[in-house]
């Protein structure tokens, strides 16, 4: 139950933020692959599970909110790769610099036991990405 409380609150916090930004929460989770540099339209439709064309639209939207550009991709000429804004960083950071400060606080409270935790939490995800390719290897939901 407390893993689902955790994904409820994530999902929750994912919506507010989208929303105050005037986003859907694909258009975020399509800014939060930016966040250690820009990426290309392949990589964003993989990630997603997105068609090509939808990933066109969903570029289109956020370049005309100017939260990302397109720009050349170093490594082809032929491609580009989607990189975002100051604007990005100015409009939505402040949001994930809140979030972020309240979990050191909750970490800082563990005191010593914020291994155990962590520990905890990663073999939580690692289940998680588990039942995730048993079901798409064989499309069970045992």
């Amino acid at each position: 139950m407390a893993c689902r409380r955790l994904y409820a609150a994530i999902s929750d916090l994912d919506r507010r933020i989208a929303r105050t930004a005037g986003i859907s929460v694909s258009d975020l989770q399509c800014l939060n692959l930016l966040e250690a540099g820009p990426v290309t339209p392949r990589d964003i439709a993989g990630a997603l599970e997105l068609t090509s064309g939808a990933v066109t639209g969903l570029i289109d939207r956020l370049e005309a909110k100017g939260l990302v550009e397109r720009r050349p991709n170093p490594k082809d000429r032929r491609s580009v790769v989607v990189a975002g804004t100051p604007h990005l960083f100015a409009s939505i950071g402040p949001q994930y610099r809140r979030v972020a400060t309240a979990l050191r606080a909750f970490e800082d409270g563990l005191g010593d036991q914020a291994p155990l935790a962590a520990t905890h939490l990663e073999a939580a995800a690692a289940a998680y990405a588990l039942a995730a390719s048993a079901i798409e290897n064989d499309g069970a939901s045992d």
